[in-house]
């Protein structure tokens, strides 16, 4: 029974035939383990993996089969030679920057008089704008080659056209129905009437392509700037692309590119390992703050410029707004969720505000959804337009586009797919809005319990995880969109030690031990409060999937795992033994089991509106299955044996144990042989000894602690060692031999102690453990 949830369904995928794996790894010299996950991409011939492994300049496919390549590459020429002014016209997104800087470092090694512009997110919007181009036209540009858009832009490209001027358009955005007929050249690797053998280029893939044709032959220089754009755009890091971005990593790990290197040294990112997860985290958010805090313009300077002073100030002001972007950002973040947990009856997230800043509601919008697991639309509000304008990211089950697009009458604008959109809406429209999306949610049986699932590559044992399965493994990078990181469950662990870390206290960190000995840290990241304080109070039982990293730390380098999802498998143990037990402790939900009748009476006169209150006697009488959210017990039983007895007549996903208790006997040794033959001397000289009234003086005479003479004094009178009329004791001369050990009482005691050693000294898992097995599973 699963406690702590899981985020994800975990789905393993199906073994393949081994009879392939060990031929292919027998063909390749790889290991079995990494031709098993190669077989899963679809690479099941030594052919395809040699070169899924290997890429070579093979890779790289012939620009020319693109759509209009030849065309376009005679028109840029042209206006080379001619001298004519040209203007790249690019994106403020960290592709849109790195295209535009491919295509003007080729330009400019070309001899071309060339400037570029990168459009304002906030003023221009995304794409041709009819505004800009006449700006640009009127300050002389004779020829306009888009980057990383262009397919989408048919007005501004006609009104060019208008005023004799020229655009090339490369772009690898979705093709729209009808393309702008007035351009030039429309480069396209999807373009229907190409030829290109691969659709899935960046727009600073394109730009390369272009680059390439210009040049005649692929500029190794360029590469590093590829690799970024590529990975940033989440893009398909297959075929072309793994290639362009394998080269690009180990550019990028070479490079002498004065802004690159500024960069680094801001972001504290070490060049020798540069990898794709550098790029998609550290140099690409600080691409991206660019525009969406100001502008990408000075970000084609910082990449292209020649100026070390120059660009050590811009990679200053960039790590600065970078800064800025995530304050910003996890203010935003904040005061969103406050406002989502207040619509927790809803199955969309609708939020809003004035003064949010439009640049980042796309991050925060995912974050949302991270955290609820529910679409949402996050927008600002601004109050003299009276407008709310913003973006939207759903989860799998539920279409967005499909959602909003029949509704456009409701909106200002709207643009997107399936799992983001961009959209601004009237202020009085908001609540109809909110109203249709619930609708379209019941459509498309939206529910918040849905999970995305998470494809599993295998099993692994932790005694298998070692650096060389790691460097393995690791020969599938770069990872990305179709080439995702594996990830595995994990079998055969102990957790030693579970902790909170983190600036945040939102993460955790698992020391595992393996049935070779060895030890491997597990790290994982943003994970919900209530699932980290419940592994950290009870780790053991903590189900775990992730992937296999490298850690280095002080020189020392070892493999670890990053966790990507986290479940809890068994009953969860609330440890309530130090907790007051008060009427008030029996108001939660739950059943409350008790083994001592005359306790299980008390309490339900004291708390007569009690239902849920329950005698193992009864339950055990009445054979019956009962299924509860929680179950506490209250007391404790005479024996170890009720415990086997009741607890699986109860089905629970949490165990509660407060153990009430008149004395702790575990603490006091059972009589010796002497102290039971010292009282036996004593009684037998006595005739009504007063119990009531000297006790006391008994205890400090034989040395013996009242609680112990009490038990010792019952274990006599049951073999009738003694007889005791209205609390006067008086010896039995005439008794017969008795074993003491095998009275009720002794033995009762014995119990007591074994229950108590056992509920009331151990540690929480060491309890929870015994009486879980018990439960009803």
């Amino acid at each position: 029974m699963l406690v702590v949830k899981q985020k994800y369904n975990w789905q393993t995928s199906t073994k393949s035939d081994q009879a392939l794996i060990t031929e292919l790894a027998q063909a390749t010299d790889l290991s079995p383990v990494l031709c098993e996950l190669l077989v899963q991409k679809g690479y099941q011939t030594p052919e395809a993996i040699q070169k899924f492994i290997q890429p070579s300049e093979k890779n790289l496919y012939d620009p020319y089969l693109m759509h209009d390549m030849a065309v376009g590459v005679e028109r840029i020429r042209q206006a080379i030679y001619e001298q004519e002014k040209i203007v790249i016209y690019g994106d403020y997104d960290a592709d849109g920057i790195t295209s535009t800087s491919v295509m003007y470092e080729t330009l400019e090694q070309l001899g071309a008089v060339v400037e570029y512009y990168i459009p304002d997110r906030f003023t221009d919007g995304y794409g041709p704008n009819k505004a800009v181009y006449q700006y640009l036209i009127d300050m002389g540009a004779q020829l306009i080659i888009t980057v990383d858009n262009g397919v989408s832009g048919a007005e501004a490209i006609s009104y060019a056209k208008s005023r004799g001027v020229d655009v090339v358009v490369t772009d690898h955005h979705e093709l729209p129905q009808e393309l702008p007929t007035d351009a030039v050249a429309i480069i396209h690797p999807r373009h229907p009437q190409g030829e290109y053998p691969f659709g899935d280029l960046a727009g600073v893939g394109v730009a390369f392509k272009v680059a390439t044709a210009l040049l005649e032959g692929p500029p190794s220089d360029l590469l590093d700037l590829v690799a970024i754009g590529t990975v940033a755009d989440l893009v398909s890091l297959t075929d072309e692309n793994r290639a362009l971005v394998k080269f690009g990593i180990n550019a990028l790990q070479n490079t002498y590119r004065s802004g690159l290197l500024a960069l680094f040294a801001k972001g504290q990112i070490e060049q020798a390992t540069i990898d794709e997860v550098a790029i998609g985290f550290k140099l690409a958010p600080r691409l991206n703050a660019l525009g969406r805090m100001e502008s990408g313009q000075i970000g084609v300077e910082l990449l292209t410029s020649l100026d070390d002073e120059r660009v050590e100030e811009i990679a200053e002001h960039v790590q600065t707004l970078n800064n800025q972007r995530i304050e910003i950002v996890d203010a935003i973040t904040q005061a969103a969720l406050q406002q989502a947990q207040q619509q927790s009856d809803h199955l969309i997230n609708v939020v809003w505000q004035e003064n949010w800043h439009e640049g980042v509601l796309g991050i925060v919008a995912s974050r949302l959804v991270e955290a609820t697991n529910k679409p949402t639309l996050v927008l600002n509000y601004d109050p003299e337009k009276e407008l709310l304008k913003g973006s939207g990211r759903s989860v799998a089950g539920f279409n967005l586009y499909q959602g909003l697009d029949p509704h456009r009458d409701l909106l200002t604008s709207f643009g997107g797919h399936h799992m983001a959109c961009g959209l601004t809406v009237a202020k009085d429209q908001i609540e109809n809005l909110i109203a249709i999306l619930e609708e379209e949610a019941q459509k498309q049986e939206l529910t918040t319990e849905q999970k995305s699932d998470l494809q599993l590559a295998g099993d692994l044992t932790l005694a298998e995880v070692d650096l060389d399965l790691l460097a393995e493994i690791e020969k599938l990078k770069p990872y990305g969109t179709d080439n995702e990181q594996p990830y595995f469950a994990f079998h055969d662990y102990r957790i030693e030690q579970a902790q909170i870390v983190g600036k945040n206290q939102n993460c955790l960190r698992l020391m595992l031990s393996a049935t070779n000995q060895q030890k491997i840290t597990a790290i994982g990241f943003s994970l919900p409060d209530a699932t980290l304080q419940k592994i950290v109070q009870q780790p053991n039982g903590t189900k775990i999937v992730g992937s296999l990293n490298k850690n280095v730390w002080k020189n020392n380098v070892s493999a670890q795992i990053m966790l990507k999802d986290v479940a809890y498998e068994g009953i969860y143990f609330n440890d309530l033994r130090e907790q007051p037990l008060t009427t008030q402790s029996f108001q939660q939900p739950g059943t409350y089991l008790f083994f001592d009748t005359k306790k299980y009476q008390a309490l339900k006169q004291q708390v007569p509106t009690a239902e849920n209150l329950v005698l193992a006697q009864q339950v055990i009488q009445q054979g019956e299955t009962i299924t509860t959210e929680q179950l506490t017990i209250v007391d404790l039983p005479a024996d170890l044996t009720e415990i086997a007895q009741v607890l699986p007549m109860f089905q629970t996903k949490e165990l509660s144990l407060y153990g009430y208790h008149q004395e702790k006997v575990y603490l006091m040794p059972m009589p010796t042989r002497e102290d039971f033959s010292k009282l036996y001397r004593f009684v037998m000289s006595q005739t009504d000894f007063n119990l009531r009234t000297d006790l006391t003086k008994l205890e400090n005479y034989l040395k013996i602690k009242k609680e112990l003479l009490i038990f010792m004094i019952k274990v006599f009178f049951e073999v009738g060692f003694v007889r005791i009329e209205d609390g006067l004791m008086t010896g039995n001369k005439n008794a017969s031999y008795h074993k003491l050990e095998t009275t009720t009482a002794y033995r009762q005691r014995l119990s007591q102690i074994e229950v108590q050693e056992l509920l009331l000294q151990k540690q929480s898992n060491e309890i929870a453990a015994f009486l879980g097995q018990y439960l009803n599973k």
